[in-house]
C-alpha cells in the first residue's frame, strides 16, 4: 500500500495538488485557492489522467492481484478548518465539494470508468478529450448533476477515443429525446468499437 500510495501522490504533487486525507485504500486531494483559477481545475484533471497512467504501469509490475483506482472530481467553494470535537479534532477539507467528489467516485463502478468529473469542473477547459454521460442525481443529492467522463488530454487523443466519444454524444441524445431504437443502435455501435466500454 505504501508503494501504491507513493505512486499517486507523486501524480497529485506533480500538478501542484495536496494530499488532505487518507482512508483505507483511497486519498483526497485538493487544488485550492482564495479566488477562482481555472488552472487548477487543469492541473486536477491532469493529476487524475497521470494517477490513471501511474497505477496502469504500477499494476503491471506487481505479482497476481492489480489495485483498481478510480477517481472523481469536482469544483467549488470548500471550507477548510479543524472538525471533530471531544478531544480529538482534524485540519480537513469539508462541505457538499468533498461530498459530491466522493459520490462521483462511487459511480465510476456503476457505469464503468475510472475518471469522472462533474461539468462544472471541466466548465470552459478545451483541453481535454470528455464525454457527457448525462444527469445523474447521486446518492444524498436532490438535483441531479451532469456528468462527464475524462478520458484523456485533447492532443493525444486518437481517432477511435474521438469517434467513440462522438458517437456516444449522439445516442446519449437520442435517448433524451427518448428515441429509443436509434439510441440503441448507436449504443449499440459504441460497443462495436470497444465491447469492454462500461
Amino acid at each position: 500500500m505504501n508503494r501504491y500510495f507513493e505512486t499517486i501522490f507523486r501524480s497529485v504533487n506533480g500538478q501542484g495538488g495536496t494530499v488532505c486525507d487518507v482512508v483505507g485504500d483511497s486519498m483526497m486531494a485538493l487544488w485550492a485557492a482564495a479566488e477562482p483559477d481555472s488552472n487548477l481545475r487543469v492541473r486536477s484533471c491532469l493529476a487524475a489522467l497521470d494517477i490513471a497512467s501511474a497505477v496502469d504501469r504500477f499494476n503491471r509490475l506487481q505479482e497476481g492481484s492489480c489495485l483498481h483506482t478510480r477517481m472523481g472530481l469536482h469544483h467549488g467553494r470548500i471550507s477548510i478548518g479543524n472538525v471533530g470535537g471531544a478531544g480529538h479534532y482534524e485540519y480537513r477539507a469539508v462541505g457538499d465539494v468533498v461530498n459530491t467528489a466522493a459520490r462521483l467516485e462511487g459511480v465510476n463502478k456503476q457505469v464503468g470508468t475510472q475518471i469522472l468529473v462533474s461539468e462544472e469542473t471541466i466548465e470552459g477547459l478545451d483541453c481535454f478529450l470528455t464525454r457527457k454521460l448525462g444527469r445523474f442525481l447521486l446518492v444524498g443529492k436532490t438535483r441531479p448533476i451532469v456528468i462527464h467522463e475524462l478520458v484523456c488530454r485533447l492532443e493525444e487523443a486518437n481517432s477511435v477515443q474521438k469517434e467513440r466519444a462522438s458517437l456516444f454524444q449522439e445516442a446519449l441524445a437520442e435517448y433524451t429525446a427518448r428515441n429509443w431504437e436509434r439510441a440503441s443502435r448507436l449504443f449499440r455501435e459504441v460497443l462495436r468499437i470497444n465491447p469492454a466500454d462500461g
